[in-house]
């Protein structure tokens, strides 16, 4: 990492983490990461599959005998924690292992109901990390919450949902106008994805979900950390950040497998900033799958997809726009991530990180940082990185940069710094002039190996990040490789493994890297 960037943790803290021997989850405490891990919330309530599913609640009862007490011997429907009123400031509702189907067994609240508290959140997890499969059928949402502040969710696996498989929004009346974001969300450990259904009409597309198909869709939110957690499959986006404050999407890995054609729009593994303002997105692994043969496909299918990127500013959303500041000023930091395409991907089109794009509204966008990062694209034509101009209009702008408000160059730079761009294109980025540069290295597809250190000596892709600082912390092994592993195993998708590949392509991390 580049010193002159981006602030490392105070001395005096690297020395006490150094001395302490501490468990992960006691330490990402430490680094002030929001909530307790899974083994430190105690259950209030249990929930199981129902019966007719393998479970282990009765279906076809009494309502006296059918709703019971929520204790291991006698766990509750999960709809009934908010269906019955159990939910307060600091209960916990445990999933017990098992296969969750059908509308009582999702985990979607009422909307803009059952709020926790600060220092009292409420807590849906899996009693066993992993074990938990909610299955949407392509009928129901598996994690739908609106308007329900104060909730962490963690250890659970969602796929095959109508909308996405993960959705945290805010909730309103008439629409944007009278939006009321949500607010202080954790997601952690949660593993989502869309299998692949048949071509068919759009109309049975649009029965199945609708065009429009994210994997984890953050919307009209603030002060939202995704942590620990993989999406994969079947949509136009696997994570998404749209109209929200204060996002930080951390250690997740995304694969983008395709989408149906009739969906219009850009297509992105990370969405880290549409309309949205001061997210991080750290320690991100982007990549493609299109394990399906593209000769299945119609013949005006033409994948494409930005690994991680910025989408559109629409100016029109007030809510959460700065009244004293240029809304093209996203205060978005990229750091510690990676994202790659190797030479045998089946989805070609693939450009590794895009900051503006080339329509609006796209065009306009400053103050945005990558740091120790690596983009790496070797199946097609396309450069590694295209960082565009603020308004790259030659036309319009032959200066560049279109600053709003104020003269704000100072106040929100473009630049990149301790970052490795690879790519089979000539040349291997495309970078405009108002973009600020430091240790960037460019180089061919065929010298790829050791991504884990810039030509000054710096450590991208080294250590794990925490809300935009760098820790002394080993990024590797990946923690999710395991429940990547199984959940891509499941799928109708390719398996996925995380630390072969890369390895494989990149060579294995350093030692002082790696967790011992």
């Amino acid at each position: 990492m580049r010193s002159a960037a981006l602030p490392r943790l105070p001395v005096w803290a690297v020395s006490c983490l150094n001395s302490l021997v501490v468990p992960v989850a006691g330490l990402v405490a430490v680094l002030g990461v929001a909530g307790p891990s899974l083994a430190e919330t105690p259950c209030t309530y249990y929930a199981a599959p129902l019966e007719e599913d393998g479970g282990r609640v009765p279906e076809g009862q009494p309502y006296a005998v059918r709703f019971a007490i929520g204790t291991p011997d006698e766990p509750i429907p999960v709809s009934d924690f908010w269906n019955r009123k159990l939910v307060k400031p600091g209960t916990v509702l445990c999933l017990m292992d098992g296969e969750y189907r059908g509308k009582r067994s999702m985990i979607r609240p009422i909307p803009d109901q059952f709020a926790g508290e600060s220092g009292a959140r409420v807590v849906v997890r899996a009693v066993n990390d992993g074990r938990v499969w909610i299955d949407g059928e392509f009928q129901h949402s598996p994690l739908r919450l609106e308007g329900h502040h104060y909730w962490t969710v963690e250890g659970i696996n969602l796929y095959n949902s109508r909308g996405p498989a993960v959705g945290i929004s805010g909730h309103g009346q008439n629409g944007d106008k009278d939006q009321v974001p949500i607010r202080h969300v954790v997601l952690r450990r949660l593993v989502g994805w869309r299998d692949f259904l048949p071509f068919g009409t759009e109309s049975e597309y649009d029965e199945a979900g609708g065009k429009n198909i994210h994997i984890f869709s953050i919307a009209d939110a603030s002060d939202v950390v995704v942590e620990d957690c993989a999406g994969f499959g079947w949509a136009r986006k696997i994570f998404q950040n749209y109209r929200s404050k204060r996002v930080v999407f951390r250690r997740n890995w995304a694969r983008w497998d395709g989408r149906y054609p009739y969906q219009g729009g850009n297509k992105f593994a990370f969405s880290c900033s549409y309309t949205a303002y001061d997210a991080i997105c750290e320690n991100l692994i982007a990549t493609v799958g299109g394990s399906r043969d593209d000769a299945a496909q119609p013949a005006d299918y033409a994948p494409g997809v930005h690994l991680i990127a910025t989408d559109g500013v629409s100016v029109g959303m007030r809510w959460i726009e700065p009244g004293n500041r240029d809304p093209f000023d996203l205060r978005l930091r990229i750091l510690g991530s990676l994202a790659y395409a190797p030479s045998d991907a089946v989805l070609t089109r693939v450009t590794g990180m895009l900051i503006g794009g080339n329509v609006y509204p796209s065009k306009g966008q400053k103050g945005v940082t990558i740091s120790d990062s690596v983009a790496a694209i070797g199946n097609t034509e396309k450069p590694s990185a295209t960082l565009q101009n603020c308004d790259d209009d030659p036309e319009e702008h032959p200066d560049g940069c279109s600053w709003l408000l104020m003269d704000d160059r100072a106040k929100a730079p473009l630049r990149v710094e301790a970052t490795t761009l690879i790519a089979a294109a000539v040349p291997p980025t495309r970078i405009g002039k108002d973009w600020k540069l430091d240790d960037v290295i460019a180089r061919p597809w065929e010298r790829r190996g050791d991504i884990y250190r810039s030509a000054n000596g710096g450590t991208p892709l080294c250590h794990r990040y925490v809300d935009g600082r760098e820790t002394p912390l080993p990024l590797w092994p990946w923690p999710m490789q395991d429940r990547i592993l199984e959940a891509t195993q499941r799928s109708a998708w390719s398996t996925a493994d995380v630390m072969g590949e890369i390895s494989a392509l990149f060579g294995e991390p350093p030692a002082e890297c790696t967790a011992r």
